[in-house]
């Protein structure tokens, strides 16, 4: 199934000291109907009520991606295996490990409410607030200071952030 509908936008949503947060509601709908194309597409039934999140690959944040997305990059995986001319079976084995490994699958209730694991915040620093960016096929989550700090040259996220951040009456 290609994937149409992408992750947009951004949020700053409040992190409880047991981790609850919010998914953006642009966000869950986007899962929603990921989910709802899938069963149209002949897939499976995918359940519409949880995100994979993990540390990501290249940044000090979290990516965060539904079920759907799950075949995409397996296939990604798969084609980029099947370039690298080694043992196949075994680069793919080390290649799902590193990509999917590091998953963990987190509910969320119809009204976007979350606990983000006291394992995931603590790896990329996430205290009591949380920004959400949208990356397309996947989405982001980081600390809103490590965000500053990392994507300054994303100027157009960073100008947002801040507008958020005074919004709330938050200096950092």
């Amino acid at each position: 199934m290609e994937i149409t509908d992408f992750f947009l936008g951004n949020a700053l949503n409040a992190v409880d000291v047991k981790g609850r947060v919010s998914l953006p509601a642009d966000f869950r709908a986007v899962v929603e109907r990921r989910g709802r194309a899938a069963v149209r597409a002949g897939q499976e039934a995918t359940d519409k009520t949880f995100v994979y999140i993990g540390d990501h690959e290249r940044h000090s944040c979290l990516q965060a991606y539904d079920s759907t997305y799950q075949q995409f990059l397996f296939e990604g995986l798969r084609k980029r295996v099947e370039k690298g001319g080694e043992d196949e079976l075994a680069a793919l084995d080390d290649a799902q490990q590193g990509a999917f490994g590091a998953m963990l699958t987190v509910a969320f209730d119809g009204a976007g409410r979350m606990v983000l694991p006291q394992s995931l915040r603590g790896l990329m620093g996430i205290g009591d607030l949380a920004f959400f960016i949208g990356a397309g096929q996947t989405f982001q989550i980081w600390d809103p200071k490590t965000f500053l700090a990392e994507q300054a040259d994303n100027v157009r996220a960073c100008r947002m952030l801040k507008y958020m951040l005074g919004e709330k009456g938050i200096t950092l």
